[in-house]
């Protein structure tokens, strides 16, 4: 369906009543998963919102068992689909598992240990429509045990041009906040396909993801689009030795910085 169809729909209708596809990444994710799914049953928006755990083998915890419990739930209004795969990285996961078949309107990626406010996917969908842009994407809140702490990027741009500049050299877009129309992810998908490098596997695809966006995609921050990223002790960005992976974060940003530039 393209986005015009769509927007001619809603202006019709007043609702939108299409498909949207979230995207769930679970690396021993048992501690949190069960609140990042439930962020998504109480979504308000109108169509119909497929989930699709991606369950990572490599875990060490009981994420399949628990994945496999929660899509059995009574109570589930979302279409849940757990799909097992191999140990991968976070991106050849997403690339190979997620992105594999783009069967939806419009599509949203949440790790295992964050959530959406209840209106994020009505929302996202409503900027998408009005302003027909392919790529929405936001600035998630950080919160912890504590509550929230503030803004994942302190100095988010308001203007594009200059965000895009930025964006080159460093990431400002994190994965949780990025939103895509069915043919903003195809592209994203054709161009991420492209990166067959084996050295490429550990890239931070939401970087590199987003800057394709920006450079190809008509673009708009939904600056009161929310959502919630958690800070943890396994943190795969933030913490560059609570999550198992080849290389360093530092090794990532240049690898990330490469795959952009090629």
């Amino acid at each position: 369906m393209n986005l015009a169809l769509v927007y001619s729909m809603s202006q019709v209708s007043g609702e939108f009543s299409g498909t949207i596809v979230v995207l769930v990444r679970a690396f021993n994710a048992e501690t949190f998963l069960n609140e990042a799914i439930d962020s998504l049953n109480e979504q308000t928006v109108v169509g119909r919102v497929v989930v699709k755990i991606l369950c990572d083998l490599g875990s060490t915890d009981g994420t399949l068992s628990l994945a496999k419990e929660i899509s059995s739930r009574d109570d589930l209004k979302i279409d849940l689909q757990v799909i097992e795969h191999v140990h991968e990285s976070p991106f050849r996961a997403l690339l190979n598992y997620g992105m594999q078949d783009l069967e939806g309107d419009f599509f949203a990626f949440l790790d295992y240990d964050n959530k959406f406010d209840r209106d994020y996917l009505a929302d996202a969908i409503k900027l998408a429509i009005d302003k027909k842009c392919d790529f929405i994407f936001s600035n998630p809140k950080v919160f912890t045990d504590r509550g929230e702490q503030g803004r994942l990027v302190d100095d988010m741009p308001n203007k594009l041009e200059k965000l895009v500049r930025l964006q080159l050299w460093s990431n400002r877009i994190d994965i949780n906040g990025i939103f895509l129309t069915k043919q903003g992810a195809e592209l994203v998908k054709t161009k991420l396909k492209s990166l067959e490098l084996k050295t490429l596997d550990w890239i931070f695809e939401d970087w590199v993801i987003s800057t394709i966006s920006l450079l190809e995609l008509n673009s708009f921050f939904g600056e009161n689009l929310k959502v919630l990223y958690r800070s943890h002790s396994q943190n795969i960005t933030f913490n560059d030795t609570g999550t198992p992976k080849s290389i360093s974060n530092k090794q990532r940003l240049l690898l990330s910085r490469f795959a952009i530039w090629m």
